[in-house]
């Protein structure tokens, strides 16, 4: 009886020693991957309302307070031992329909650039582009005699008719009620037709790629960076050529009234393009968490992803992203996220204070964890 007792006090000590090794290693390493992970999230979720900052004003002359084109997040515990991370998808409301169809740059800045000589041209060396250009669309309303309703304001156009319109409301108004130069929209072939409006004068448009255009360009955008080469307003009209077509030049049509223009193959200029309404195709993330990870064409290194815009204006554009690539130059601790938008001539893309931007990004930590 004595060694039967005996046995069974071994055996429950056994059986206690035993439950005790399958059980506290297990409590502990629950214990362990709680702290190990806290701050190791899988996704994390940002959002623009929450930025902790004013938002970063744009980089365009007349920029106000009404726009951001980038936000900062302070993460309220670090993100630690990261070792890649990857957009996975990007929500944005009223893209890219709350702006206007052409970037202030081009239209009012840098754009639509002709020459006008008493005769023929057949060089541009020693010349001087003029230039119409419309009001920028964060400018205060032209209140002045020739303003024409404030219609050469840039802004969203609903047709390529009321591009035209917003043209020659500018040529009119910057000609003091006697524009220089006219344009006019054919149905037929889609093309917007330009002309002079003296019968004594030649007129031709200037390629973007004109040398006197290209030294222009510094002198109109101010601060801008990298500086817009290309990008002129003519390239929206239609003509897009790169160095300006001497043989297109026509002597000027005469002018009677806004009402009256109706320009034709006889004696307009007629691009070899079409008009382009096309705010950007694309946006391009830029962050202050991944230098090195990405390049772009630009010499950019602090690429997150470049995301097509496929929405028709005032829609929302909701991408999300299909492969699994995480980029892994970034640092092992993240606490202050920046996240900066970019169009595609490399220039912030600003977008209205009412405008919500929706960002998730996937984290990696190495070994096999990989968020699916």
């Amino acid at each position: 009886m004595a060694n039967s007792l005996s046995r069974v006090k071994c055996l429950t000590v056994l059986l206690k020693n035993l439950i005790r090794c399958l059980v506290e290693p297990r409590m502990s390493t629950q214990g362990q991957f709680k702290m190990n992970h806290a701050n190791q999230p899988d996704r994390l979720y940002l959002s623009s309302d929450d930025a902790i900052d004013v938002p970063i004003p744009t980089l365009l002359k007349g920029a106000d307070q009404n726009s951001y084109n980038g936000f900062t997040i302070n993460l309220q515990q670090p993100i630690i031992k990261c070792k890649g991370v990857q957009l996975a998808s990007f929500v944005q409301t009223n893209t890219p329909g709350d702006g206007p169809c052409i970037p202030d740059y081009i239209a009012s800045y840098i754009g639509f650039m002709y020459y006008k000589s008493a005769t023929s041209i057949t060089t541009v060396v020693g010349k001087t582009p003029t230039v119409i250009y419309l009001l920028a669309s964060t400018a205060a309303p032209d209140l002045g005699t020739y303003a024409n309703n404030n219609g050469y304001q840039n802004r969203y156009f609903s047709s390529y008719s009321d591009f035209v319109t917003a043209l020659n409301n500018a040529a009119y108004d910057q000609g003091s009620g006697t524009p220089d130069v006219q344009f006019f929209y054919d149905s037929t072939t889609r093309k917007i037709f330009f002309a002079g409006t003296d019968p004594t004068k030649y007129y031709v448009p200037c390629g973007y790629d004109d040398p006197n255009v290209v030294a222009l360009i510094p002198t109109l955008v101010g601060t801008l960076s990298p500086i817009p080469y290309g990008y002129t307003l003519n390239t929206r009209v239609g003509f897009n050529n790169r160095v300006t077509d001497l043989t297109q030049q026509k002597v000027g049509v005469t002018y009677i009234n806004l009402a009256s223009i109706a320009l034709t193959f006889t004696n307009a200029i007629v691009p070899g393009g079409y008009p382009n309404l096309v705010r950007t195709t694309s946006v391009t993330l830029r962050t202050n968490f991944n230098y090195q990870s990405s390049i772009n064409s630009k010499d950019n290194r602090d690429v997150l992803a470049v995301i097509p815009y496929s929405v028709p204006f005032l829609g929302v554009n909701n991408f999300q992203y299909t492969l699994n690539h995480y980029l892994t130059n970034v640092p092992e601790t993240i606490q202050q996220i920046t996240i900066n938008m970019y169009d595609d001539a490399g220039q912030p893309l600003p977008m209205g204070n009412n405008v919500d931007t929706l960002i998730e990004i996937h984290c990696s930590y190495g070994g096999e964890q990989v968020v699916q």
